[in-house]
């Protein structure tokens, strides 16, 4: 998932990142994943077993909050930035990595994550507020009920 010279050229804390695993091939990768459910996950296009596109494609496929992926490959060829575009994912990053760029990466994704977390946290707020509403509504009527009914 993650080279090594990539985890010790970054201070990920920064980016308000840790690293919480490593694999060696792609099925050990998905199966982490699945277990650890990162945020954020760095991969390579080329991995034993299982590919960098088709981790993607699976992680996407089995979890309801998939990571952001962010494509690390000596790989030039369009067709696999197009198919890993169409998987979503927040960049592709040609080998040799350039430091300057995988920062601008990581401060984009680390905002989009915050951005989506205070969005996910507003609208949790906002549905125990609507039935907050309904339950007060609902005991408002039954408590008002004698007074929507004329006495005759």
């Amino acid at each position: 998932m993650l080279e090594r010279g990539i985890k010790t050229l970054i201070d990920w804390e920064t980016y308000g990142f840790s690293i919480c695993g490593e694999a060696d091939n792609g099925e050990d990768a998905l199966a982490d994943i699945q277990q650890l459910k990162p945020e954020l996950v760095l991969t390579d296009i080329r991995m034993p077993v299982l590919d960098g596109l088709d981790l993607i494609k699976y992680t996407k496929e089995s979890l309801t909050d998939s990571p952001y992926f962010i494509v690390i490959s000596g790989y030039t060829d369009f067709k696999y930035a197009q198919r890993a575009l169409r998987y979503g994912v927040k960049d592709f990053i040609l080998k040799p990595v350039d430091q300057e760029e995988i920062h601008q990466t990581l401060d984009r994704v680390a905002t989009t994550i915050r951005r989506d977390y205070e969005s996910r946290h507003l609208q949790d707020k906002m549905e125990v507020m609507t039935e907050v509403k309904k339950i007060l509504f609902d005991e408002s009527c039954k408590s008002n009920k004698d007074l929507l009914h004329p006495f005759f």
